[in-house]
């Protein structure tokens, strides 16, 4: 105490607190190198894997197995190929219908508004007649 400096105290603590962070990065950097290798672990393991999985379906495709599905697959596609021409046609002969019964509707639709306007000028007439009877009938009663 008698021969301490003022100050001294604080900065033997200040040098403390520089060694605890420096230690602190350590374990970061410890952390992020374990990090690191677990990943390269696990990419390399998921590499064999799918190496693996891929020499095992090429086996698969130069042996009788995958010729097989290969011929399947050729025998849907030929069939998918042969119907096109005639789905084609009944989309044609689908078309042609529709369009047949659309103008035949059209035809419908302008019949009707005929007769609507025969049935209203008729309306129209027989109010008028009616009128003009009602008036000549009030004119023989008075």
């Amino acid at each position: 105490p008698g021969g301490a400096r003022p100050g001294m105290g604080t900065v033997r603590a200040l040098s403390g607190t520089r060694t605890q962070v420096q230690g602190a990065g350590g374990v970061r950097a410890n952390y992020e190198s374990a990090l690191m290798q677990t990943m390269r672990r696990q990419m390399a393991e998921f590499e064999d894997r799918v190496s693996r999985q891929v020499s095992k379906m090429e086996s698969q495709l130069s042996g009788g197995t995958g010729q097989g599905v290969l011929a399947r697959l050729e025998d849907k596609v030929s069939a998918a190929e042969a119907s096109v021409p005639k789905l084609d046609r009944r989309v044609a002969e689908v078309h042609g219908t529709v369009k047949g019964l659309s103008e035949e509707m059209q035809s419908q639709i302008r019949k009707i508004n005929g007769v609507e306007e025969w049935v209203f000028s008729a309306h129209q007439q027989l109010q008028t007649d009616l009128r003009a009877k009602m008036a000549e009938l009030e004119q023989q009663v008075q």
